[in-house]
């Protein structure tokens, strides 16, 4: 068990990203949070375009928070289409860079140390990173969608793939859903080991116990009257072992 005084926390960074996803908008009137796709794809989001085939392209993957992020999670699947990109583009990392991610991944395995630990508030805290940073609502499942919105009037007006070349293999001219069954696959690598072999598409697990596992032990079971048919009850749960608590505001 882990003291009072060094209770875990979580780093707010996978959580930021999201709600800075949802502040962009297509819409003309969303005053200072207007984002124009077109001017966005065609003009800005070139600038990082590869010069030619043989340096890679400057996306999202070459940044190393999200390799950092796969080896802090214990990232071992990489044989998707954006998987491989990650692995190439890591390689044209600075030295000092790779070095540190290359520790992270070898000798600081954080979800081996948790799984050991049997620390329900440790398994609470790696789940919710994981949920925030993989899963549907969090960083991966923002980011997918918000694609989708601005790579479909973008392709509309000639560009049909991104920096990373994610699209390029659509043959139906609908680009962008060549992006988002990508970005899929892409978040099912990292979810696999903590959800077991992800067989629906992460959207399908919206509302369900295999999208948010926070578990609560139960401390009771009654009954709410003397009717011996009636199959309903009352159930207490202890909340204050749960690492995610809701905030009471008056």
């Amino acid at each position: 068990m882990i003291p009072s005084s060094c209770s875990p926390k979580r780093n707010t960074t996978d959580e930021a990203v999201p709600y800075v996803f949802h502040k962009i908008s297509v819409n003309p009137n969303a005053g200072e949070q207007f984002a124009n796709p077109v001017e966005w794809g065609q003009r800005y989001a070139k600038f990082s375009a590869p010069l030619s085939k043989r340096v890679p392209a400057l996306s999202g993957l070459a940044l190393p928070l999200f390799l950092l992020m796969d080896a802090f999670i214990g990232r071992t699947n990489y044989s998707s289409f954006l998987g491989i990109e990650a692995i190439h583009l890591r390689r044209w990392l600075p030295l000092n860079i790779r070095a540190f991610i290359t520790a992270i991944e070898q000798h600081y395995r954080v979800p081996e140390y948790v799984k050991a630990s049997s620390d329900a508030r440790l398994e609470g805290v790696l789940e919710g990173i994981i949920e925030s940073y993989a899963g549907e609502r969090g960083f991966m499942g923002t980011h997918r969608y918000k694609v989708y919105g601005f790579l479909e009037v973008v392709a509309k007006t000639g560009r049909s793939e991104t920096n990373g070349n994610s699209g390029a293999g659509d043959s139906e001219g609908r680009p962008w859903e060549e992006v988002h069954h990508t970005l899929s696959d892409s978040m099912k690598e990292r979810l696999n080991p903590y959800r077991g072999q992800v067989k629906v598409e992460p959207h399908q697990m919206r509302g369900s116990f295999e999208e948010c596992r926070f578990q609560a032990k139960i401390r009771d079971r009654q009954t709410i009257d003397r009717d011996p048919s009636r199959s309903t009850g009352m159930v207490s749960v202890i909340l204050h072992q749960l690492t995610m608590k809701p905030t009471l505001t008056s």
